[in-house]
C-alpha cells in the first residue's frame, strides 16, 4: 500500500520563499555595507587599484636668469649724435660706468619663481632663529599663541566662558611639492617619533589617524600612491593635488573620475572642512567633536603656501597644556591667517606638534597613530 505524502500548504511554502530571501539579503547587507562601515576585514595596507599612481610632473626648471630678471638698461646714443662737448666746445672724452645690478634669484621649482625672494639662494645655504627656517626650498614661519579667550565649551552652550587657548601656526611657503609630504604606518600604527625618524621634517603635526575609526570608510592618498579609493564618501575630504592646489570635498561634491583626473597627490578623510567658498569661517560647524579640544589642521592659502594649526590642550594634570579650541573659534584662526581652505584634522589624544628638534605638542601615554605630514627638506 502507497503511502500519500501531503502536499504542502501554499502560505507555508511562501513562508520558507521569505524565510530564504531574508537571509540573502542578510548576507549581502553584512559582506557588501556593514563590514565595510564597520571596517571588518578592511585591511587599510592594500591599495584597491594598484595598479594606480599618480606621480609627479617635471619639476621646472630655471629660466636664463640674463633675460627674464637682469634690468633692461637703455641702448647705447646713436653714433650719428654729435660727441660731447665741454663748455668752451671742446670734445669731452666720457667713460661708460658700468651699471652695477644684483644677482638674479633662483626660480627653478614648482614654486620658485613665485616665491623667489623668500628662498635661500645657495644650494646649501641654511638661516634659522627662534621662530623661522629659511633654506634654498624651504620657508617657515612660526607663532606662538598663549591668550585668554572667551569660547562657548560645548555645543549648544548659551554662556561663554574664559579658556586659556595655546596653539602654533606655521606659515609654510615650500619651492616644490615634494616638500610637504606624510609619513605613514605600512602596517599597525606607530608612535609620533616613529613616523618622524628619518623623514628631515621641519614642521610636522598628526595627521586623519586613517588605519581605525570612521575615516576607514573614505579615500586615502599618501604621496602619490592610493591606499584606499571610494565610488562615495559619506564625510567632508580634503585633497592636495601634485600642482600644489587643495580643496575640501563634501560627499555631495565628490566624484572620484574627477579627482583622479587633476592628478591627486594626498587626501585626507577626517573633517570637516573649516571655511565657507570665500575662505570666511564657517559657524556652528557639525562635528560630533566640536568641543573644546587639543586639535590639528591644515589650510590652504595658494600653490606652495600652506598653514598647518596644532592646538595644545590639558590631557595631564599639569594645567600646563591650555583648555583647546571649539572647532568655529579654531576656524576663525585658519579663516585670519589667509587660508582660502581649511580642514579639520584628528584631535584629542593624537594630537602632536613638532619643529626642528622641538616637541611642540605631546603627552604621557603617547597614543600610536597612522600618519603624519611634514614639511622639509628631500634629497
Amino acid at each position: 500500500m502507497q503511502s500519500v505524502r501531503k502536499k504542502m500548504p501554499v502560505w507555508a511554502l511562501i513562508l520558507i520563499d521569505i524565510l530564504l530571501l531574508a537571509v540573502f539579503l542578510s548576507v549581502f547587507c553584512y559582506y557588501h555595507h556593514i563590514r565595510e562601515i564597520w571596517g571588518i576585514g578592511i585591511d587599510p595596507n592594500v591599495t584597491e587599484a594598484p595598479e594606480m599612481v599618480f606621480t609627479r610632473p617635471p619639476k621646472k626648471t630655471a629660466p636664463n636668469s640674463s633675460t627674464l630678471l637682469t634690468p633692461v638698461t637703455d641702448p647705447l646714443p646713436g653714433t650719428d649724435q654729435p660727441p660731447a662737448t665741454d663748455n668752451s666746445g671742446n670734445p669731452v672724452t666720457t667713460e661708460k660706468i658700468p651699471e652695477v645690478t644684483e644677482p638674479p634669484l633662483d626660480t627653478s621649482g614648482d614654486f620658485g619663481a613665485r616665491f623667489a625672494n623668500l628662498f635661500a639662494q645657495g644650494e646649501n645655504e641654511v638661516n634659522r632663529g627662534e621662530d623661522y627656517y629659511q633654506s634654498h626650498d624651504v620657508y617657515i614661519k612660526v607663532t606662538a599663541v598663549d591668550t585668554k579667550m572667551d569660547q562657548l565649551p560645548k555645543k549648544g552652550a548659551t554662556q561663554k566662558t574664559q579658556t586659556r587657548v595655546k596653539y602654533y601656526l606655521a606659515d609654510i611657503y615650500v619651492r616644490n611639492i615634494d616638500n610637504f609630504f606624510t609619513s605613514y604606518s605600512s602596517g599597525k600604527n606607530k608612535s609620533f617619533n616613529q613616523l618622524l625618524s628619518g623623514t628631515n621634517a621641519l614642521f610636522a603635526i598628526n595627521g586623519d589617524v586613517f588605519n581605525t575609526g570612521a575615516a576607514s570608510k573614505e579615500i586615502i592618498i599618501r604621496n602619490g600612491v592610493p591606499i584606499r579609493t571610494k565610488d562615495y564618501i559619506s564625510s567632508d575630504i580634503c585633497v592636495l593635488y601634485w600642482d600644489g592646489t587643495m580643496e575640501t570635498i563634501t560627499p555631495k561634491e565628490y566624484n572620484w573620475e574627477k579627482i583622479a583626473a587633476k592628478n591627486p597627490y594626498q587626501a585626507w578623510s577626517f573633517g570637516p572642512e573649516l571655511l565657507n567658498d570665500d575662505g570666511s569661517a564657517k559657524i556652528n560647524i557639525s562635528s560630533n567633536v566640536w568641543r573644546l579640544n587639543p586639535r590639528a589642521a591644515i589650510g590652504y592659502v595658494e600653490p606652495g603656501h600652506y598653514v598647518l594649526l596644532v592646538v595644545d590642550g590639558n590631557r595631564d594634570d599639569t594645567g600646563d597644556g591650555g583648555d583647546g579650541l571649539n572647532m568655529d573659534e579654531m576656524a576663525k584662526i585658519l579663516s585670519n591667517a589667509g587660508c582660502k581652505q581649511a580642514y579639520n584634522l584628528d584631535g584629542g589624544a593624537s594630537v602632536y606638534g613638532y619643529y626642528d628638534g622641538e616637541m611642540l605638542v605631546s603627552f604621557e601615554g603617547e597614543r600610536t597613530i597612522s600618519d603624519i605630514i611634514c614639511v622639509g627638506e628631500v634629497g
